[in-house]
């Protein structure tokens, strides 16, 4: 490196410090573009909503075939307004809905929990944690293998 400064370090440390900002936004409104919205079944039966906060995408509300998920993973009493992390197995448009037990007071629990306890129930030779989203920009549609819902986006 020539010039001024020729620690390379600090070079790569003030650029990312002027344009992560920008870099996480643009990854944030795209994640919403591609992931959020209200979803609903062509037969009203199932319905999800999605959104994106802090750079991370969750799931505040999921019934299918008439069904409070939520509920039945949690029982009747659960905390309502309670969101569940959607995380991408890093194949292309698939996540996992973390529906894991949490540790209720244990702050150095952090994720382990989630993770450790996927995969819980499988339907139809599917996680039912499975949630595949596909479709172009105009008509964009999130499946859940496990309980044969296809639902499309209404906004």
């Amino acid at each position: 490196m020539t010039g001024l400064d020729h620690n390379a370090l600090k070079v790569a440390i003030n650029a990312i410090q002027i344009f992560q900002r920008a870099f996480d936004q643009l990854l944030e409104q795209t994640t919403m573009q591609l992931y959020g919205g209200y979803w609903r079944s062509d037969d009203g039966k199932s319905e999800a909503i999605t959104y994106v906060e802090k750079g991370s995408l969750w799931l505040s509300r999921l019934f299918l075939n008439g069904t409070d998920v939520f509920e039945v993973l949690e029982g009747p009493l659960y905390p309502r307004g309670r969101r569940y992390g959607l995380w991408s197995t890093g194949r292309d448009e698939e996540f996992r809905v973390a529906i894991g037990r949490p540790e209720p007071g244990d702050v150095f629990a952090g994720c382990f929990p989630e993770w450790v306890t996927m995969d819980p129930i499988f339907a139809k030779g599917a996680p039912v944690d499975l949630m595949l989203f596909g479709g172009g920009p105009d008509e964009r549609v999130v499946k859940v293998p496990s309980v044969d819902v296809v639902m499309k986006r209404k906004f």
